[in-house]
């Protein structure tokens, strides 16, 4: 189990961390490796979830920036750039809004 973690980490796939971290889980000598993996597993998916981000904020599309900021919250991302896209997504449904009543008028 230990090496199949190490493994995993080193290999840089996704999918091989979460299944060797699955199966050390369900294990019942769960390695000090283990830890390192989710950390491992953890930092990936913030680093994904801050990429998405940051594409969906510059995208004009407000359901994509919506899902964006979803999945960086599930991904326990915070900070500044959490808040600089809540504000930005703020922007873009009062900009629609705001097109939609001129439309209407």
């Amino acid at each position: 189990i230990k090496r199949k973690l190490r493994e995993a980490m080193d290999v840089g796939s996704l999918e091989a961390l979460r299944h060797a971290i699955e199966v050390a889980e369900s294990s019942d000598r769960q390695p000090p490796e283990l830890e390192e993996a989710r950390a491992a597993l953890a930092a990936w998916l913030k680093r994904i979830a801050r990429d998405a981000l940051a594409a969906a904020v510059a995208s004009p599309e407000v359901e994509a920036l919506r899902q964006a900021i979803l999945a960086a919250e599930d991904a326990g991302l915070a900070g500044e750039e959490l808040e600089a896209a809540r504000r930005s997504l703020d922007a873009e449904v009062a900009r629609a809004d705001a097109k939609a009543e001129l439309e209407e008028a």
